[in-house]
């Protein structure tokens, strides 16, 4: 390549414009008569001015600001009333995700966001099951000692309301946990 020139202008519209087309966004209209200027909704290169404000607008960003982030003059407002470089970028912020093609940005914010989310609910069911254990516990001292006193299943069940099933299941299983441990010693 020869030594690299600027893009005019009127290049740069000419590449938007056939992009345009070949991506199907604005179908090619051959005018005839006197006046052969095509007419559409929106000028092909202002449509990014239009597009990025309403985007902005709708975002939560100050329209005044929004002006002043496009390069618009904005009245006698503009001349009292002089945004930092902060906090325009603040402002613009609120709608970059929004004005963003590739979708990183707010990927990002989604994996921090579920992140936190996931966190939260580790603790939550961290805490949660330091509860289940101390009250496990307290029951199984519980039990027991009324166990140890003579009690039977059935008033067992009543004193700690569970059922007396729960109670039979836990006596099964103590009796096969000391023979099984009669087994390995032999």
């Amino acid at each position: 390549m020869k030594s690299p020139r600027a893009l005019s202008a009127r290049s740069l519209k000419q590449v938007l414009y056939i992009t345009i087309q070949r991506a199907g966004v604005r179908q090619v209209q051959h005018v005839q008569g006197r006046d052969r200027r095509e007419r559409h909704e929106t000028q092909t290169t202002h449509g990014f001015r239009k597009f990025a404000e309403t985007t902005m607008i709708r975002n939560g960003v100050n329209a005044v600001d929004a002006e002043s982030l496009l390069g618009h003059k904005t009245g006698l407002i503009h001349r009292y009333n002089r945004p930092s470089e902060e906090e325009l970028l603040k402002e613009y912020l609120k709608a970059v995700d929004a004005l963003t093609i590739d979708g990183k940005n707010a990927l990002e914010k989604q994996v921090i966001k579920l992140q936190g989310e996931k966190d939260k609910l580790i603790l939550t069911l961290e805490k949660r099951l330091r509860y289940i254990e101390k009250r496990l516990l307290e029951q199984s001292d519980e039990f027991t000692i009324l166990l140890n006193n003579g009690n039977q299943p059935h008033h067992i069940a009543k004193e700690m309301r569970i059922s007396e099933e729960s109670i039979h299941d836990y006596l099964y299983d103590v009796e096969m946990e000391s023979y099984e441990g009669g087994q390995k010693e032999n």
